[in-house]
């Protein structure tokens, strides 16, 4: 919660109960528990959480892999794969009988707004580090994000099927590899809804971080204690403008009092009547396509059936 991505998003980030759940059993498949005794355990937060995100197919090969290298025994695999398929089963049932579906498009667009959005939720690590246009001359100006984005991407995704690759015979490459690889297949998915959200890039940031500092583990845990203890002083200083929510997630628009009075006066004209509100902050959005299950209307009753 103290990244500086989850402060750009971080109401979304409280309310999207997926993005604990997704950074939970990434790390808990990827970094098997040493302790026996979890194991049982992980089958139910992979339960929950293919029942809240599908999303949690990524996990699937991964799974698969740590069972082919024998890091988990075939009776769990094969408990934790069918808690997977479960979950997964009942969301493609709701999918499939939905009257209204997502979308998905899978295009040059909405790829290279993948790796604009991934590149820009990693440097909020460094709080105002942006790559913008360069206008060499009246006429010429170029671009490079996009392309350093594409750069930058690549190499990420190289270096962990690289490091995947090299990982059977070392476990911190291992898993430093498998959460790089998740961190771009868990931002990858909804970024090909066509929508963007910095919520959607949460988890997969605070796995990167968390894929680094077990790739630096060994390092740190050699420095002494005041050097630790400077550095994150340091980075907490540097974090500290990015803690508080954006003003679009923070600013009342309309606030809830003025909203309330304007449901009531509508209220008015008798009980039955329906009263479309607006949430705060900003909510619904302009042009949001709304089904009848998340549109903020509200029916008014009378005070004795209240």
């Amino acid at each position: 919660m103290l990244l500086p991505i989850t402060g750009i998003e971080v109401i979304g980030v409280v309310g999207s109960l997926y993005i604990p759940l997704l950074i939970a059993s990434a790390v808990l498949v990827v970094a098997v528990p040493r302790a026996s005794g979890w194991h049982p355990a992980v089958p139910i937060l992979l339960l929950i959480t293919a029942l809240t995100i599908p999303t949690a197919v990524v996990l699937v090969p991964f799974i698969a892999l740590n069972w082919m290298w024998r890091r988990i025994a075939s009776r769990v695999a094969i408990l934790w794969l069918a808690a997977l398929c479960v979950g997964l089963l009942a969301q493609a049932t709701v999918v499939v009988l939905a009257p209204d579906r997502r979308d998905m498009d899978v295009s040059v667009t909405s790829m290279g707004t993948w790796v604009r959005a991934l590149l820009n939720s990693v440097f909020s690590l460094v709080p105002g580090l942006s790559i913008g246009d360069v206008s060499l001359t009246e006429f010429t100006v170029l671009r490079p994000f996009p392309y350093l984005a594409w750069i930058l991407v690549g190499l990420l995704a190289i270096a962990g099927m690289l490091g995947v690759a090299h990982g059977r015979n070392s476990l911190s490459t291992s898993i430093t590899a498998q959460l790089a690889l998740l961190a771009l297949l868990i931002s990858l998915i909804p970024s090909l809804s066509g929508t963007f959200s910095y919520r959607y890039f949460v988890a997969p940031v605070t796995l990167l971080v968390i894929a680094l500092l077990i790739l630096t583990d060994k390092r740190l845990g050699q420095q002494s204690l005041i050097k630790v203890t400077i550095g994150s002083v340091l980075l907490g200083m540097l974090w500290l403008t990015s803690f508080p929510a954006s003003d679009l997630r923070s600013t009342p628009a309309p606030a809830w009092s003025v909203e309330l009075g304007r449901a009531g006066a509508l209220c008015q004209s008798g009980p039955g009547s329906q009263v479309n509100m607006t949430l705060t902050p900003v909510w619904p959005p302009k042009n949001a396509g709304l089904t009848e299950l998340n549109q903020p209307r509200f029916i008014c009753v009378s005070q004795s059936d209240s």
